[in-house]
């Protein structure tokens, strides 16, 4: 019996190895999260056996661009370094919300997210991660985690996901 996907710190359900280094993992991930202040814009969680982290898009780039921010670096910097001698691979998926783009760089959110997916993967392999490990996914508007409908629903559905996989 699984129940839906909680915030970390979450133990690890007894029994299961794996479950324990995801645990483990996810906990040391939140915490360094927590130490660059972003914890409530970047949440890491427990995902039917693998590990998701959401990162607020505002805090890697401007609206509408796939340019990292400078403060940007220095998160995914702590993301690598947590995730560098693990044995997951990573696949970053950029999600946008339902939003028509209106740019001259950018003809839709499928271009948008499939950018800024695979800029945080350049950036982690920059950092120290293989970049064999490394997936970049566009999903543009078609997962969001809340309805599009209000500002502070599209916000939350503007982010970068990491999925770790064993």
């Amino acid at each position: 019996q699984h129940d839906a996907p909680a915030a970390i710190p979450a133990a690890a359900p007894a029994g299961n190895p794996d479950d324990a280094g995801n645990g483990r993992l996810a906990d040391e991930m939140a915490a360094s999260l927590a130490a660059l202040g972003v914890a409530d814009r970047a949440q890491v969680r427990m995902e039917s056996g693998t590990i998701g982290i959401d990162i607020d898009a505002e805090l890697l780039f401007r609206e509408g661009d796939a340019a990292l921010s400078v403060g940007a670096r220095e998160l995914l910097g702590n993301v690598a370094q947590v995730l560098r001698d693990q044995a997951y691979a990573i696949r970053v998926e950029g999600h946008t919300d339902s939003k028509p783009i209106a740019n001259d760089r950018y003809a839709s959110n499928w271009e948008l997210s499939a950018a800024r997916a695979a800029v945080v993967v350049r950036q982690l392999v920059a950092a120290g991660i293989a970049e064999q490990r490394l997936t970049a996914v566009g999903m543009a508007a078609n997962a969001p985690l809340v309805s599009n409908e209000s500002a502070d629903g599209r916000a939350r559905n503007r982010r970068v996901h990491l999925v770790l996989l064993k």
